[in-house]
This record gives structure tokens, sequence and C-alpha cells, in this order.
């Protein structure tokens, strides 16, 4: 067998090997509600749906509320607590 000798670029491995870290996989929180109400069964009445459409609508009209939710919530620009 022979080497071509040629110059070329030798990429440094990870502390994960050669094939780096494989990218975390996460579920949507609706996945996640959807299987918490499944396992714990919960039956709203009518009067806790009316009370959650309350509190959704003053969330909605809140400004202050409304800043955060448009806020900049990337990565980058998250807080540590």
């Amino acid at each position: 067998m022979k080497l071509d000798d040629v110059t070329g670029v030798l990429e440094p491995m990870s502390e994960y090997g050669s094939k780096g870290k494989d990218e975390e996989e996460f579920d949507l929180l609706s996945q996640i509600i959807k299987v918490i109400n499944e396992h714990y069964g919960i039956d709203y009445t009518n009067e806790d749906k009316l009370d959650l459409e309350n509190v959704q609508k003053r969330l909605n009209e809140n400004v202050e509320v409304q800043k955060v939710m448009m806020g900049d919530n990337s990565e980058t620009n998250r807080k540590q607590f």
C-alpha cells in the first residue's frame, strides 16, 4: 500500500470522539402535557374551562406579559437561575 504525499487538514477529535456529540432531543411541551393529562386523567368541568379562558384572556391583555412572550427567548439570551 502506498500513501500519497499531499497536504490536508486534520480536524481534531472532540471529547465525544470523531463523530461529535449528538444533539439532545426534546419533546414538545404539548406532547408532555398530553402525556401527563392521559396519565392523571384530568377532567375539567365547564367552570374550570371558563376559569382557564378568563386567565388566558387576562394574560393576552397584559402588556408586560406580552413583552415577555414576544421577547428574545433564544438560547443565547436565556437567563440562568
